[in-house]
C-alpha cells in the first residue's frame, strides 16, 4: 500500500492473475507507440506536451487496473477521461469536447454503480466484493450502471460517435493507442470483473442476452458503417469499434 489508510479508505496497488495480464498489454501497447512515436511526431509541435500527455496515461491506465479499491480505481478511471481530451484536442478541441462528453456520462453512471455496488456488498475492496445475486432492482440497476461504463470505455454502440471524428484530426499514433487498444483493454478488464467478479451473471440471463445483442450489434453495424466510408481513417475507426463487440 503506498497510502495505507486515509479516511477509512486503504489505497494500495495489488496485481491479481487477470490484472498481471491485461498490464502486459498496456506495457507493451504503450512501449510500441512510444517508440513509433518518435518517428511520427517528429517536427510537429506541442510534443512536450504529447509525451507528457501519453505516459500519463499508460501510468494512469496501469493504476485502474492495479486499484485494489474501488475509489482508486475511480480516480484513475476519472484521470482517463481527462487526458483523453487532452491528447485529442492535440488536434481538435471540438472533438476532444466530443469525446469527453460522452466519456464524462458514462463514467458518471460508473461512479453512480459503484455506489450502489457499495451499498449492496458493504465494502470499496475489490477483492471482498463477493457475487452479488442479480436478484433485485438495485442489482440489476448497480450492473446496468458498471456495464455502461465498461462499454463505453470499449468504444462499444451507442457510445462511439466520437471515434470516427477523433480518426480524421488525431494524430495516429493516439488512435492507435487509445481507441484501438488500450481503452478496448481497460473495457474488457471492467466488464469481466463486473461479470465474473462483482455478481452472478449466469449465461442464459437476460442481462448476458444483453450483453451478446450489443455485442453483435456493434460488429454488424460497425462493419457495415466501415464498407461505406470514403475516408480511410474513418474506415480504419469503424472496424477498431468493430473489435470492441
Amino acid at each position: 500500500a503506498w497510502l495505507p489508510v486515509l479516511g477509512g479508505i486503504n489505497f494500495s496497488l495489488r496485481s491479481y492473475h487477470f490484472s498481471s495480464f491485461i498490464l502486459i498489454f498496456l506495457a507493451l501497447f504503450g512501449v510500441l507507440i512510444s517508440l513509433y512515436s518518435v518517428k511520427f511526431m517528429r517536427g510537429k509541435g506541442r510534443l512536450k506536451e504529447y509525451y507528457a500527455y501519453l505516459l500519463w496515461t499508460i501510468a494512469a491506465s496501469c493504476g485502474a487496473v492495479l486499484a485494489s479499491n474501488l475509489i482508486v480505481f475511480l480516480l484513475f478511471w476519472g484521470a482517463l477521461g481527462l487526458l483523453l481530451y487532452a491528447l485529442l484536442s492535440l488536434g481538435s478541441y471540438r472533438v476532444a469536447t466530443k469525446g469527453l462528453f460522452i466519456v464524462g456520462a458514462s463514467d458518471f453512471a460508473l461512479i453512480l454503480g459503484v455506489l450502489f455496488l457499495y451499498h449492496l456488498s458493504g465494502t470499496l475492496e475489490i477483492k471482498e466484493i463477493g457475487s452479488i445475486p442479480l436478484n433485485s432492482a438495485l442489482s440489476i440497476f448497480a450492473f446496468i450502471l458498471l456495464a455502461i461504463g465498461a462499454l463505453a470505455k470499449a468504444g462499444a454502440m451507442p457510445f462511439h460517435t466520437w471515434i470516427p471524428d477523433a480518426a480524421e484530426s488525431t494524430p495516429l499514433p493516439i488512435m492507435a493507442f487509445l481507441p484501438a487498444s488500450l481503452d478496448k483493454l481497460l473495457g474488457i478488464y471492467l466488464l469481466s470483473r463486473i461479470c465474473l467478479d462483482f455478481f452472478k451473471l449466469t449465461p442464459n440471463s437476460g442481462l448476458s442476452i444483453l450483453l451478446m445483442a450489443i455485442g453483435s450489434f456493434t460488429i454488424i453495424a460497425a462493419v457495415m458503417m466501415a464498407l461505406i466510408q470514403k475516408d480511410m481513417k474513418r474506415l480504419i475507426a469503424y472496424l477498431n469499434i468493430s473489435a470492441a463487440g
